[in-house]
């Protein structure tokens, strides 16, 4: 019977992921900056409903491995989703300003979550 209604419970309501959040690598960033998309990326995951942040590597079901470059004035931020053994998801898109990156970082961390193509750059 309960496992019946975890069944029921989790076909209804959705499995809830949680997701650890490496330290953000940087090329041509500023360390201020690398603090700043590190948080940004952890918000976006509070803010994606049922999935949780957790502080634990060894407690995620995934991690997220962020790396933001500056390539020009432009920004490329890019996220690997990983389990324990390998990189089974990434997603990356542009920001052409650094105050672009809020956005940018909701959107590739909504795709990665969900194993989807991320929405198109900021332009």
């Amino acid at each position: 019977m309960a496992w019946f209604l975890m069944c029921i419970l989790t076909s209804h309501f959705g499995y809830a992921a949680s997701f650890f959040v490496d330290e953000v690598k940087g090329v041509g960033v500023d360390e201020k900056d690398l603090k700043v998309v590190s948080e940004l990326v952890r918000s976006a995951i509070s803010s994606e409903g049922h999935d949780q942040l957790v502080g634990d590597k060894k407690s995620a079901d995934f991690i997220l491995k962020p790396k933001l470059m500056k390539l020009g004035e432009m920004y490329l931020l890019s996220i690997d989703k990983a389990n324990s053994t390998a990189v089974i998801y990434s997603s990356q898109l542009r920001a052409e300003r650094l105050e672009d990156l809020d956005v940018v970082s909701r959107r590739v961390v909504s795709a990665v979550i969900h194993n989807t193509k991320a929405d198109s750059e900021i332009k």
